[in-house]
């Protein structure tokens, strides 16, 4: 079920404002012009007279009213006013975790080895075709490692020294740029 109070109170105090200060509104005569139940306005005009946004005159010749000007009222006011200080937006509570506990086989700190710092100028890339399985090669990315196996595609199986020991990275030789140490 769609929930209209809050637009519904809105268009009710557009209406008043639209009516001047002076000037009663009856239920009857917003119901028309809002097109819904003189019931349902004089239950939501009850609650925008508890929160003394609107002034209701009892009897004959009594009606409604803005209580301030409408610049003084915003939007929420009219919302609290009309759905009971139901919250807008709702938002569970979440019970408080502690801090997280990292979980892993993590090698302590240090256990790399030095990356190998490298300048780029003065890098030489060395032809794919010369690098042979057993040589020492650098990488600008990777730094310094040992080529494992070289396939004939020119896939190369290389052991670099700043990354995990046993960790080989398989690289496309016409693609990488690698300079030979040894």
């Amino acid at each position: 079920m769609v929930d209209t109070r809050f637009s519904v109170s809105i268009q009710i105090m557009m209406a008043l404002a639209y009516c001047g200060e002076d000037e009663l509104s009856s239920s009857e005569t917003l119901a028309k012009s809002l097109k819904t139940n003189p019931t349902f306005i004089r239950k939501l005009v009850s609650g925008l007279v508890e929160h003394e946004l609107v002034q209701s005159y009892r009897g004959k010749g009594g009606g409604i009213k803005l209580a301030k000007s409408p610049d003084k009222i915003s939007l929420n006011d009219i919302y609290l006013a009309s759905t009971g200080e139901k919250r807008l937006i709702s938002i569970h509570k979440k019970p408080e975790f502690p801090e997280p506990k990292i979980l892993g086989n993590f090698k302590p700190l240090g256990s790399k080895k030095p990356m190998l710092s490298v300048n780029v100028d003065d890098f030489v890339a060395a032809n794919p075709n010369d690098i042979k399985p057993g040589m020492e090669v650098i990488h600008l990315k990777f730094g310094q490692g040992k080529v494992m196996s070289v396939d004939e595609r020119l896939v190369a199986s290389i052991v670099f020294d700043g990354l995990d020991e046993n960790q080989e990275k398989r690289i496309m030789l016409q693609f990488a740029k690698l300079q030979i140490v040894t």
